[in-house]
């Protein structure tokens, strides 16, 4: 199962993404559980009141809203500690016993509430507890038969060899080595190593030992053949696996997996010794410690997502005859398409290809080497206030940037978002250094901080300065402010050319 190398197979990615989604499947069956749970206790309480009434009609009311708040907060406290999400194998005895916990904490907040504040909240507090305990037993019962039912289902696949979470073990060491059995020996964890990488800390080629195996390095091509092995293997995730004398390393190594995006664990010190400890068991019994290495989270690019399909939506309507009156100046202004389409680097280096309404002549591109020498920029794209290749619509095009519309199918694609930093071209990326990757770590945007500071009239260490700090310090306002800002500096035409 393990190799030294990768094996690429065909639609890769697709059979991971499938094997993961069935790995997570029975977390999100639990959900489902749950809350029939609650629904078939709150009933089974209703039942039982009609057969053996309480003495005060507010009394069952009570009763039901004591249930009622017992079972929410239970099921609050599971999803916030990653019950219904978490990427971990089902366990037949943390996941009860969680539950338990769960519900034992949610009733003694309750109960005090109630008993504080005298029912002020609650009404009468003359109600049969011993509805109320049977009612809330039938839903721990329900949740524990849930959680050992489906433990056992998700073992049994993983002893079947299915639904199994692809790992990358990056070391070229006996760390690394000793991990891959590990993991051999025990497949009811759920987990395969699919494949091993060696770290290449050289920038002018990869050493002796690397060269014997996949090698990644801090360099744009180590970058570029991460991405490619990454979709190639079908991993969910690489986890880190150093000798000793190979930690000095790891500072470069978390540099890179960071920038590419792709999301790790590491393997701590005195491996044989730490399988022990309970804190650090990331995937149940494998001796690892998480890395966090998105910058939003689940519920941050839901919002994000949401808010660039509903403004696409809205500006694919209202600019739709503004937009066929555009296309025919551009064809009636000189020969060629009427739209552009340029491959650029996007999210963790995948390329991609951005569209634009053409604002230059025909193969401008092919001219680009002979007009180097006019280049005005101080980074690695280029720059030129009176570029030759520009033509009459397509400097009115840039000026009032509606040459940037058709982007607005990339976001319909998910390849790009309405504010996030600008996309660049491969060309652009082969000349960067190590810390201007940080550009990469989310969707490339059709405005930005870079956008409405300022734009070309910047220099590009100040672009990366302000990339970096979107992508660290995203919030739904910071996006709002931005795309608010936009029109003015459009309308101002600071920084276009």
């Amino acid at each position: 199962m393990p190799s030294d190398s990768i094996a690429v197979r065909p639609a890769a990615r697709d059979e991971a993404t499938r094997a993961y989604e069935w790995l997570r499947r029975p977390r999100r069956l639990l959900v489902l559980v749950d809350g029939l749970g609650g629904v078939i206790a709150l009933l089974a309480l209703h039942v039982m009141t009609a057969w053996r009434p309480m003495v005060e009609p507010a009394a069952e009311q009570t009763a039901a809203l004591g249930v009622g708040l017992i079972l929410l907060v239970t099921l609050v406290l599971c999803f916030r500690n990653g019950q219904y999400t978490s990427s971990r194998r089902l366990s037949r005895f943390a996941d009860p016993g969680k539950l338990v916990t769960f519900f034992f904490i949610s009733t003694s907040v309750i109960s005090l509430v109630a008993i504080v504040t005298k029912g002020f909240f609650f009404g009468s507090l003359d109600f049969s507890r011993l509805l109320v305990a049977a009612s809330l037993a039938i839903f721990l019962f329900i949740g524990i038969a849930a959680r050992l039912i489906l433990a056992r289902r998700q073992r049994a696949l993983f002893m079947s060899g299915i639904a199994f979470q692809k790992i990358l073990v990056l070391g070229g060491g006996q760390a690394a080595q000793d991990f891959i059995r590990f993991v051999e020996k025990r497949p009811w964890l759920g987990v395969a190593c699919v494949g091993r990488l060696d770290y290449c800390a050289e920038t002018e080629g990869p050493s002796d030992e690397a060269r014997s195996g996949v090698a990644i390095g801090p360099t744009y091509e180590g970058f570029e053949n991460l991405d490619r092995i990454w979709c190639a293997s079908g991993a969910s995730e690489v986890v880190v696996a150093l000798d000793p004398e190979k930690h000095g390393e790891l500072a470069g190594i978390t540099k890179v997996l960071s920038l590419a995006h792709v999301p790790f664990r590491v393997v701590p010190s005195l491996f044989e010794e730490s399988f022990r400890a309970a804190e650090l068991l990331g995937y149940g019994e494998l001796p690892v410690v998480d890395v966090d290495v998105d910058p939003l989270s689940v519920v941050e690019r839901v919002f994000k997502r949401a808010l660039d399909l509903a403004i696409s939506s809205v500006v694919l309507v209202v600019g739709l005859i503004p937009g066929l009156a555009l296309v025919s100046a551009i064809k009636l202004d000189s020969p060629g398409p009427v739209f552009f389409r340029q491959e650029r680097i996007g999210k963790n280096g995948r390329r991609f290809l951005m569209f634009k309404f053409r604002t230059m002549v025909d193969g401008a591109e092919s001219q680009l080497e002979s007009l180097r020498e006019h280049d005005e920029g101080d980074g690695p794209h280029f720059k030129m206030r009176s570029d030759p290749r520009v033509t009459r619509v397509g400097r009115f095009v840039r000026k009032w940037s509606l040459d940037e519309m058709p982007q607005i199918l990339n976001v319909f694609r998910g390849e790009m978002s309405w504010v996030g930093p600008r996309p660049p071209l491969p060309i652009e990326v082969e000349r960067y250094h190590s810390e201007h990757f940080c550009r990469l770590r989310g969707l490339p945007g059709m405005t930005g901080l870079w956008q409405v500071s300022g734009r070309k009239d910047l220099t590009f260490d100040e672009m990366v300065r302000l990339d970096r700090y979107y992508l660290d310090n995203w919030s739904l306002r910071l996006d709002l402010g931005i795309l608010l800002k936009t029109p003015i500096v459009v309308f101002t035409r600071k920084g276009a050319y």
